[in-house]
């Protein structure tokens, strides 16, 4: 009877956990960047904010920026499971995890609507916090889905 009780708890959790560290990621260094813009002038070490890299990176869908797309499909699932809708929640979220895996590929991000870039020496912390995210998220909605699956071994030791 614990198990039962504990799996709303750690889903609740996980999902609460992924909303805060999603909106952590938003204040944290999201990349470390050095400019290839002649007109846009970053120090080798410069970081832009993860709520940078969310406002500017819708520019980079059409390139190898697809990774981006992984915060729609986030916000989808999340709405999707207030929805009650957990299966298509974990298919939604389950692509925003794959999406987030394009970024560690990406070396150049657009940093301005000139089409200045900046290249990317390194991840900060706030991107491995916004992956965090997207991963407790799926991990969230793994344990619900486990809980809608009916165990049958459990279902053999109470007819006994």
């Amino acid at each position: 009877m614990a198990a039962l009780i504990a799996q709303p708890r750690l889903e609740k959790f996980l999902a609460t956990l992924s909303i805060v560290f999603y909106v952590a990621s938003l204040f944290l260094p999201a990349f470390r960047f050095s400019s290839t813009d002649p007109f846009f002038k970053l120090a080798a070490d410069d970081f832009n904010a993860g709520i940078v890299i969310l406002l500017l990176g819708w520019m980079e869908t059409i390139g190898p920026g697809v990774a981006w797309l992984a915060n729609p499909a986030w916000i989808l699932s999340h709405v999707l499971r207030r929805r009650g809708r957990l299966d298509k929640a974990l298919a939604c979220s389950i692509v925003a995890v794959c999406l987030s895996l394009s970024s560690f590929f990406v070396r150049e991000l657009t940093m301005n609507e000139g089409g200045g870039t900046a290249q990317i020496y390194s991840p900060g912390l706030g991107f491995y916090v916004w992956f965090l995210a997207l991963t407790a998220l799926a991990a969230s909605l793994v344990v619900s889905r486990s809980r809608m699956i009916p165990n049958k071994s459990l279902e053999r030791t109470r007819e006994r």
